[in-house]
């Protein structure tokens, strides 16, 4: 093997090695963040979209305090988008409530990997906070 592909043998073993250490990371602290919370039921999902892991990504974003739900000071969005997506109207965001958004993201024909590469990708509301 030369040099070069030596180097880039080594690289994209180091890289691969780092890509594996990052999701044992990831996954530990949303497991130490998340262990009190009621764990989210998967169904089936005819083969695009997993919602469980959806739950848990969205959770992992907006959940702050790790308590399993999302209440309006932890929620990026907007009041109005959170009084829209909080069904039962009890001030929180509970694994349940996000099967509507779950469904309507799987009923977009294009994927989030799909938007990515073409860079076709909705930038965030107006009224947006970080």
């Amino acid at each position: 093997m030369s040099a070069s592909k030596a180097d880039q043998h080594n690289y994209i073993a180091s890289h691969a090695q780092n890509q594996r250490r990052i999701n044992s990371e990831l996954s530990k602290a949303y497991k130490l963040r998340h262990a009190k919370c009621p764990k989210p039921t998967t169904r089936p999902s005819g083969g695009r979209g997993n919602r469980s892991l959806f739950v848990k990504v969205f959770m992992m974003q907006n959940d702050k305090n790790g308590d399993g739900v999302v209440d309006k000071s932890e929620f990026r969005g907007s009041d109005d988008r959170f009084d829209q997506m909080d069904k039962n109207s009890n001030g929180k965001l509970e694994a349940e409530e996000l099967t509507d958004l779950h469904k309507r993201r799987m009923q977009d024909p294009k994927s989030m990997h799909q938007r990515r590469k073409s860079c076709d990708r909705p930038g965030p509301p107006p009224d947006f906070r970080r």
